[in-house]
């Protein structure tokens, strides 16, 4: 069957980056205690933002808040939740300094943190690759658990306008949950459907097989699994038929011209 639209996981799949997404971080908390050791000298430095805490108390209570917002969300029975993370920077900001920065200062200062946190690399060939998908005039979109940096920090790389179609890019801070829940694919089957496309013909490319591979296939996606350092250990006789499994993002020019 003719591909007509391709789909893409972010993190881990078009940007490398040094600890995963944010749901992937959060048990990474001594990275995120020597990332606030440099953070709090920032703020003291460029901003002349005196906050006068220990790296690990900064640390400490962002990871709750994430926690704490999370819990909440299941509590509204949402089993992968997701936060925005410019409303837990600022309930940190108001915590320890009793002020309410502007929401740009706010993001402004999450650019900084995530920069220093978790610095991101384009992966190899993606320009490529994703170059090569919009001068088929294929359908091209985002489906990521993601923050509001995420296009910022892929945008140093594509023109994230033009190369994706904006009613198929979903990032999960904007819904509020997460992959694999179904519901984030869904409405991306839903916006297809507006265009005549259906998710036989399209393709979803993600490199977990939790939150990219089995949610997608039970909705009758095509699925590709990035597997760059071929770690990802998989019964490949049971799952060949099933998935295709790549080590570099050229092979999906092979796949799509087949």
């Amino acid at each position: 069957m003719k591909i007509k639209a391709v789909l893409w996981d972010i993190y881990g799949t078009l940007l490398i980056p040094k600890i995963g997404d944010l749901q992937q971080s959060l048990d990474k908390k001594e990275q995120y205690i020597l990332s606030f050791k440099k953070f709090l000298k920032l703020l003291n430095d460029d901003f002349n933002i005196k906050v006068n805490i220990s790296p690990e108390e900064g640390a400490e209570y962002l990871l709750n808040l994430i926690h704490i917002e999370h819990n909440v969300k299941k509590l509204k029975n949402i089993t992968y939740p997701e936060v925005d993370i410019i409303k837990i920077w600022q309930l940190w900001f108001f915590y320890f300094t009793n002020k309410l920065f502007a929401r740009r200062t706010i993001k402004k200062f999450s650019i900084c943190f995530e920069s220093i946190n978790n610095p991101t690399t384009i992966a190899k060939n993606a320009v490529k690759v994703l170059t090569w998908i919009k001068k088929q005039k294929l359908k091209q979109g985002i489906i990521s658990n993601a923050q509001f940096y995420t296009k910022i920090f892929l945008n140093k790389y594509i023109n994230f306008n033009k190369i994706f179609d904006q009613e198929l890019v979903f990032f999960s801070y904007q819904l509020g949950y997460a992959k694999p829940e179904s519901k984030i694919y869904m409405k991306a089957i839903e916006n297809l459907a507006k265009q005549n496309i259906n998710p036989e013909e399209s393709i979803y490319i993600g490199n977990d097989l939790q939150n990219d591979i089995y949610t997608p296939q039970k909705l009758k996606f095509n699925t590709i699994l990035v597997d760059y350092n071929n770690t990802i250990k998989t019964n490949l006789e049971n799952n060949s038929q099933q998935f295709k499994i790549i080590d570099n993002l050229n092979k999906i020019i092979e796949i799509i011209n087949k």
